[in-house]
């Protein structure tokens, strides 16, 4: 029946590799009896193995295993609804308890920890809430910690630079003393007198290891 030259099957097989999937009519000019097909090349031979399914059989058959799935679905819904029913009255507590602690998680309060009365999912549920706690716990600890001496740490630098700008601007006077400055006696006494007032120093002395 389908030895009769038909363009549109013709051009559907040859586009196989492109298009495994096509529909085509099984007679001449006549798109009342589409048949729906697929090819594929075979490893062993140079030929192409067809398959070929009137497309309103088909159609029923899609129809009706559609039909079966939503059964199956309604069936399978009414089995989880009945579980759920069954189940929920022993899940509700210990899920209401996970929810707490979560809520009070959320709102900052680390110090809250789920209460584990039993060893299944919800136990083991609740055990993750607490490593969870507890290790954002030691993560903001740290954290604080790290702020801490990095705020030491930048105290000291900023005492170190206040003491070297400090000293800068005593060289930067020295040198401004000895530049306007001829005389060695008031140029020595002006020294030692920045030098311990910009240092707090309590003694400054000058020693001279040649006399002239």
């Amino acid at each position: 029946d389908l030895g009769v030259h038909i363009p549109a099957y013709l051009a559907a097989i040859e586009n196989s590799a492109a298009e495994p999937y096509f529909t085509t009519p099984a007679i001449p000019a006549d798109t009342t009896h589409l048949m729906f097909g697929t090819a594929t090349t075979l490893a062993t031979q140079p030929w192409k193995g067809v398959y070929l399914k009137e497309q309103t059989k088909l159609q029923t058959l899609i129809g009706n295993q559609r039909n079966s799935s939503v059964i199956i679905a309604i069936i399978f819904a009414g089995l989880v609804a009945l579980l759920s029913t069954l189940f929920g009255n022993s899940l509700s507590q210990p899920l209401k308890q996970l929810t707490s602690t979560a809520d009070r998680i959320a709102t900052g309060d680390l110090t809250a920890s789920a209460i584990i009365q039993t060893s299944d999912e919800i136990g083991s549920l609740g055990n993750a809430f607490n490593v969870m706690t507890q290790r954002l716990r030691e993560s903001i600890y740290e954290l604080e910690d790290r702020v801490q001496e990095r705020t030491a740490a930048l105290a000291t630098q900023n005492m170190d630079l206040q003491n070297r700008s400090q000293q800068l601007l005593t060289v930067s006077d020295v040198a401004r003393e000895i530049a306007t400055t001829q005389e060695l006696e008031p140029l020595l006494d002006t020294v030692t007198r920045l030098i311990s007032e910009r240092f707090n120093f309590y003694h400054v002395g000058i020693f001279l290891i040649d006399e002239n």
